[in-house]
């Protein structure tokens, strides 16, 4: 069945908020550390290592990610032990040899908050067949109580929710022209995974009950002795602006020395919130997954008057996050040709499939769908070449290819000194029967080569972390 879904803008180009599925091995990558420096998989011993493939969590056998999904969702608040199977992947032994099996025992993961809790917002989605829905919720209803206490913060209401399992309780809700706060009775679903966000501008999603609903950017609670109590927000601000700060450079370099070299992301990541932007999920789930020592820069507006300060988040006593900073391998295939004439059709294929995204990314730079911030320079074509090269040569050849079709693109384009550029030249000699004057011709290449130095500074740029790359809502 067909659907029509609308795209936003992440990262500085258009999605639909799917992203690939993930395999229950840890990352492989050599540049990429297999979790997050400083949650509590770093801190395990012995020490998770680039290509563990998950066997057991506690007694529960692992087949695919999504089981370690479903025993993360009703394990949050203790340790937990992991088997994995060490050598797995690329490293796997050779025949003769049974791959090592390795026990690690793992804390849980406290949630870094900023002492801020927001208004509820509207739902905005139910499940069907979804305890919500067997008991009459609509999106627009307005969650307010729950077994006749207010429900403080809507970022906790999934762990409440998720305690009372298999239970009935009572649920307090307006709005949808119901006639005040009218009591729902619902037994809730048993808990089968966590439901992180999946786009910027994903609600809070909880799978026990059926529902997602919006988180507004209006201060509802200030919790004395927080990092934004001390900032002095009050209850009614609304948030504008956050701006997550990564350590600085010599932090990050000790980060490497103790977990071992890895690249991590050195840029800041801004939100500006509001009723068309209701981001807060999106911003409290990525900073959970920034390194120690990440600061907040958060702007605010009370009665008119705009208001900001830096943050530094802290560990919350009594609420914990699922993931433990893991980091997954995603999902892939090889897909093998049959025959000669089967390979050269599926390269073929690739070839143009390779060209056509060049030439509409720059068609939708020209539109402003794709940020020209995405683009990488000649340090970043390097990085690339020399990853897919430690793959193996096939890898590398196919790189290679994909690269000199992109840049048939980019030459073709009309820009004088490219043959593109060239080939309007002698189009416009065709139509008039003579050439462009000598004069016009050397203006058009002072041109073109101020455009493509301009364009080469702007990459080097982007590459060496001069220019901001785009954040998740850019």
């Amino acid at each position: 069945m067909p659907f029509l879904v609308p795209t936003q803008r992440i990262s500085g180009h258009p999605g639909v908020g799917i992203g690939p599925s993930e395999k229950p091995v840890l990352i492989e990558d050599d540049d990429v550390l297999p979790f997050l420096p400083g949650s509590p998989a770093s801190e395990a011993r012995p020490a998770f290592q680039r290509g563990d493939r998950f066997l057991k969590l506690g007694d529960q056998k692992i087949e695919e990610f999504a089981d370690i999904r479903a025993y993360l969702a009703s394990h949050r608040d203790g340790p937990i032990d992991v088997t994995v199977e060490r050598s797995a992947g690329r490293h796997k032994p050779p025949a003769d040899t049974q791959p090592e099996r390795v026990t690690i025992r793992v804390g849980p993961n406290p949630v870094r908050h900023l002492g801020l809790v927001l208004e509820m917002g509207p739902i905005t989605a139910i499940q069907q067949k979804s305890p919500a829905e067997q008991a009459g919720l609509r999106p627009g209803d307005l969650l307010e109580t729950l077994d006749g206490k207010p429900i403080v913060d809507p970022m906790t209401l999934g762990d409440d929710l998720r305690s009372r399992a298999g239970q009935t309780v009572t649920l307090g809700v307006s709005g949808n022209k119901r006639q005040g706060t009218e009591p729902v009775r619902v037994t809730l679903g048993q808990a089968r995974e966590y439901c992180p966000p999946l786009g910027l501008d994903s609600p809070v999603a909880i799978a026990e009950l059926g529902v997602a609903y919006r988180v507004r950017n209006t201060v509802r609670a200030v919790p004395p002795g927080g990092p934004a109590g001390r900032a002095g927000l009050v209850p009614g601000d609304l948030i504008d602006k956050i701006t997550i700060r990564p350590p600085g450079k010599a932090r990050i370099e000790q980060l490497q020395e103790k977990y071992g070299a890895s690249e991590e992301d050195e840029h800041e990541h801004s939100f500006t919130l509001g009723e068309e932007n209701p981001y807060w999920p999106s911003v409290m789930h990525l900073l959970q997954r920034t390194l120690p020592e990440t600061t907040v820069k958060l702007q605010w507006s009370r009665e008119g008057q705009s208001k900001d300060a830096v943050l530094e988040p802290v560990s919350a006593p009594d609420w914990f996050n699922p993931d433990r900073g893991w980091r997954f391998e995603e999902k892939s295939f090889l897909r093998k040709a049959d025959s000669l004439g089967e390979a050269v059709r599926l390269g073929t294929r690739e070839t143009i499939d390779a060209a056509l995204v060049v030439s509409r990314s720059l068609q939708k730079m020209g539109t402003g769908q794709v940020s020209a911030r995405n683009l990488v320079g000649p340090w970043g074509i390097l990085k690339l070449l020399f990853g897919q090269a430690m793959l193996g040569p096939g890898n590398f050849l196919i790189i290679l290819t994909l690269l000199s079709a992109n840049l048939a693109v980019v030459n073709f384009l009309p820009i004088p000194l490219l043959d593109g550029g060239h080939f309007v030249l002698l189009l416009y000699e065709g139509i008039r029967g003579k050439p462009a004057s000598e004069r016009v011709q050397e203006v058009l290449t002072y041109v073109g080569l101020a455009l493509i130095l301009g364009l080469m500074f702007f990459v080097v740029g982007l590459d060496f972390g001069w220019i901001p790359r785009p954040g998740p809502g850019q």
